[in-house]
């Protein structure tokens, strides 16, 4: 294994290593998934739930993850090769580096709205109460090839500017100034909404939990969201984790990053549901709530244009820590391979955009005809990564620290050398979870992905 990490190739502080990698779990999902999924499932009881599957899942995959990437100071494919050589293992790194790239390839385009939707809000495009018309906005967007292609090259070429500055430059400076002023944006943003007429319902509805609507596709949903909202078995936490210095408390990240990660998820639901319920809008409209129903929300707020505005730049500035993190993964990879970092961050930029750009058009007339295995391009990349490689890769990572890695090798790079974590009870406790616990439940969201509950239900029934 390196015996250090070489300093141009690491975070160089503390509060840089904190941000950046808070930045690979801050994206659309805190400010779209996490509010859509606590409004269709029930609010405060489904957000404990996913509290607790956080804490048993996402934080000691977290751990084991960045761990792994930081033992050998490389990027994903080499960090298999090196620790387990000439061995089937690889298959966790060829999994995670193609659905990254599948995630980044439809994601973007979803990025692309976002950005879209903040050119429009800056000069009133989306000042509309009427929830047909926002709905008629969200379609000239989304489902007209120009506008969305125009959106993806938007994500792409801001994506290639912070990759071709480096890790120091680009990634770790752009991520301490993109997360405050998101933070501080929505912070604004929630202060606001707590003035509304029944801002009331709408935190009780989050924060009090009614658990009678507790279901097992309740449990499921918020399993699911504890597993694919950290940014697990995608490569980034591995290629981020290759940039720690060796000084590094990594489990004190980690953790860090997921208080952050929650606190930022919970302010953006305290920024939407007050006014949701004010307003008398359909709280349960899922995905819809970020582009149809949050801007004729905003609109009849008082100041409601600016707010839309801050809005949508606080979702650009969220979705972008994500996705640089992302094609991140590639870039590195190609570097371990010898390219050059620019030469490294064209050829995946342009590649993963080729990709991209099937997904895109599959949603719009173009390409909507065309379908594999039933599924447009864009739910195809989605269902193959979500569904399969991503719950397989952190399966078989789990697998792979907890039995076939040597446990005084991990142990030691966990704690950093003994200087870390050395509480024997909480490391103990960290192996029985990746041993036994985080591939269960794994399993489960591989389970529900694919559908087989129902198929096991008819087997039995």
């Amino acid at each position: 294994m390196s015996s250090d990490n070489n300093s141009s190739t690491v975070f160089t502080s503390k509060l840089g290593v904190l941000v950046a990698t808070l930045g690979t779990a801050v994206g659309l999902g805190n400010i779209w998934k996490f509010p859509a999924l606590t409004g269709q499932n029930g609010g405060a009881a489904f957000v404990i739930i996913y509290i607790i599957a956080c804490f048993a899942l996402g934080l000691p995959l977290m751990i084991a993850e960045i761990t792994l990437g930081r033992m050998t100071g490389k990027d994903i494919l080499s960090t298999f090769k090196e620790l387990a050589p000439k061995s089937a293992w690889i298959i966790i790194a060829i999994f995670s580096l193609i659905s990254g790239i599948l995630v980044i390839a439809y994601y973007s385009d979803v990025v692309g709205w976002v950005f879209i939707y903040f050119g429009k809000s800056l000069f009133g495009g989306l000042t509309t109460t009427d929830p047909a018309i926002a709905k008629e906005i969200f379609d000239s967007v989304a489902f007209s090839a120009p506008s969305a292609l125009l959106g993806q090259c938007i994500t792409f070429a801001t994506i290639a500017i912070v990759l071709m500055l480096g890790i120091h430059t680009g990634i770790e400076r752009v991520s301490k100034i993109f997360l405050p002023i998101l933070s501080v944006l929505l912070i604004g943003i929630a202060i606001h909404n707590l003035f509304l007429e029944k801002a009331v319902d709408g935190l009780l509805f989050l924060f009090k939990p009614d658990f009678s609507k507790v279901t097992p596709l309740v449990i499921l949903e918020a399993v699911g969201l504890a597993f694919f909202k950290l940014s697990l078995a995608v490569g980034t936490l591995y290629t981020y984790g290759s940039y720690f210095p060796k000084n590094q408390n990594i489990p004190l990240v980690a953790t860090r990053v997921m208080f952050a990660d929650l606190a930022i998820s919970l302010i953006a639901g305290i920024a939407i549901f007050p006014a949701v319920f004010t307003y008398n809008f359909e709280v349960t409209s899922g995905t819809s709530l970020l582009f149809v129903t949050i801007p004729a929300v905003f609109a009849q707020i008082p100041g409601g244009s600016l707010i839309t505005t801050l809005f949508f730049l606080l979702t650009v500035f969220a979705a972008l820590g994500a996705s640089i993190a992302l094609v991140e993964v590639s870039v590195a990879t190609l570097i371990g391979r010898g390219y050059s970092r620019p030469k490294a961050v064209l050829t995946a930029v342009i590649s993963i955009f080729a990709l991209g750009i099937f997904a895109t058009l599959s949603l719009t007339p173009i390409l909507s005809d065309f379908q594999i295995f039933g599924l447009p391009i864009f739910s195809l990349y989605d269902f193959c990564s979500s569904n399969i490689m991503m719950p397989i890769g952190g399966f078989f990572t789990a697998i792979f620290v907890g039995y076939a890695m040597d446990k005084k090798s991990i142990v030691q790079e966990v704690t950093s050398q003994h200087t870390f974590f050395q509480n024997r009870f909480l490391l103990e406790g960290w192996f029985i979870l990746i041993r036994y616990v985080v591939p269960a439940l794994i399993l489960i969201v591989l389970f529900n992905g694919l559908n087989l509950w129902s198929t096991i239900e008819a087997i039995f029934t």
